[in-house]
């Protein structure tokens, strides 16, 4: 691509190698910014050595009509406390192939929209965002005050 994206906000520590789209999709390779700090995705300290390389495909929020499938590379760390893992990357969750940001979309969707039209207009099945609109429901209810407890007479 040979243009500077470290500035761009979607994808903090990451910048976009490659970049193609079709009439369905838009597809973005991405590669760790060599200036960003490396951090272990369990303990969260920094970490200076690398073990190797991985790549996983991961969802994105739609974009102009379009869905956005990113192609990241991450670091697999040698972490002097956990051992090997994964790095931490701020705007996707440990194991997810959805960015935080598609994630909470589509279960502030559920608000407004039944599961299977939420599904439909991002491009998910239905069964993600259902595990998606319970999780939002069970923080919800987290949030609550504790019930008191019932006085006896």
């Amino acid at each position: 691509m040979g243009k500077d994206t470290s500035w761009l906000p979607f994808w903090e520590g990451f910048g976009v190698v490659d970049a193609h789209s079709d009439a369905h999709a838009v597809r973005v390779w991405l590669e760790p910014l060599p200036t960003h700090e490396l951090r272990c995705g369990r303990c969260r300290r920094r970490v200076q050595r690398v073990h190797e390389r991985v790549h996983r495909r991961v969802r994105d929020l739609p974009m102009l009509g379009r869905s956005v499938e990113l192609h990241v590379r991450l670091l697999r760390l040698d972490c002097p406390h956990c051992g090997r893992c994964l790095q931490h990357v701020s705007w996707l969750d440990r194991h997810s192939r959805l960015t935080r940001r598609l994630a909470l979309a589509a279960a502030h969707g559920c608000e407004r929209m039944p599961v299977l039209h939420v599904a439909q207009s991002f491009g998910l099945h239905w069964s993600t965002v259902k595990q998606l609109d319970q999780r939002r429901l069970r923080a919800e209810l987290d949030r609550l005050p504790p019930r008191p407890s019932p006085s006896v007479w």
